[in-house]
């Protein structure tokens, strides 16, 4: 099984002294009977947030720099398991000082990015910034530059503005005869549960028009709106039926665990605030009533 999405950069680079914990969890949660691979991401917020939740100053907010801290921590202490498949992402291009230094990043592993979080960046707009905050045109640059590496767009956080102009552009770019390459590597379905990081018919169309993957996502707020303690699997799994129905099959959804349990602030609610996480991703889903989807096993 594949994982859309999970911080694991970021969960290595606040817990760099502290290795050999992560590399026991890790040889648990990534084998062959849970996950056997992932997108692993280095997420970026606001200056202010970065401080105040993750304890990383304005002045080691550097894209690059951290990036090969985390790489080379994962490769000196082979933190990964063997025989899991896994790539680079960066979620949020805030501190990308200038668009040449992709082939860097590129360099390093990153092979999925997201150009927004949830602010407003110099490339467009989060699902928090203005609904009349679209992509830039240093953002439509930096989106080329990304098709040209090979990179994918990892479009769950941009606002819906931000969203279909990176889409027209990938869509005029793939008439040019250029490979394009995106995802949405953890938002659900808006009809079943109605919040901004979800996603509508015509944006899931749109994705899979481009031949892109859905990552459906286990934060229980993402699945039904109300009391996160009432939300069960079942509903995600709804997610996971609706947008089947949507795009006529399953080859195009996938799964993401997004799970925060490493998060330094308000621990109590983020070991509630998902339905899986990556230890037992496979075990709790297979525990379900009605019988999950055959894909996902």
């Amino acid at each position: 099984m594949f994982d859309y999405h999970y911080d694991l950069l970021t969960e290595v680079y606040l817990n760099r002294n502290n290795i050999q914990k992560l590399k026991q969890y890790y040889s648990k949660a990534y084998n062959k009977n849970n996950i056997t691979g992932g997108i692993f991401n280095l997420f970026f917020m606001s200056e202010k947030e970065m401080e105040e939740e993750l304890g990383i100053t304005k002045e080691e907010l550097n894209l690059k720099e951290m990036l090969f801290t985390v790489h080379k921590i994962i490769e000196e202490n082979k933190l990964i398991p063997d025989g899991i498949n896994y790539v680079y992402g960066i979620e949020g291009l805030d501190y990308l000082e200038d668009i040449e230094d992709i082939e860097y990043l590129y360099n390093l592993g990153v092979r999925s990015t997201n150009i927004v979080w949830n602010n407003e960046n110099k490339f467009g707009g989060g699902c928090k910034a203005s609904k009349d905050t679209g992509l830039t045109s240093l953002g439509r640059c930096l989106v080329e530059k990304l098709v040209d590496y090979g990179i994918t767009i990892d479009l769950s956080h941009a606002n819906e503005k931000t969203f279909f102009d990176i889409t027209d552009y990938l869509s005029y770019l793939k008439e040019k005869g250029k490979t394009v390459r995106v995802i949405a590597s953890h938002s659900n379905a808006k009809k079943l549960c109605d919040v901004p990081r979800n996603l509508t018919d015509e944006q899931l169309l749109t994705i899979k028009k481009l031949g892109g993957i859905v990552g459906v996502v286990g934060i229980k707020r993402f699945c039904k709106t109300g009391n996160i303690d009432e939300v069960t699997v079942e509903d995600f799994l709804k997610h996971i039926e609706y947008i089947s129905n949507l795009f006529g099959g399953t080859e195009q959804i996938g799964i993401a665990t997004d799970d925060m349990k490493y998060y330094p602030v308000d621990k109590e609610y983020y070991d509630r605030a998902n339905l899986f996480g990556i230890s037992n991703l496979k075990e709790t889903v297979k525990k379900v009533e009605s019988k999950p989807p055959h894909w996902l096993f």
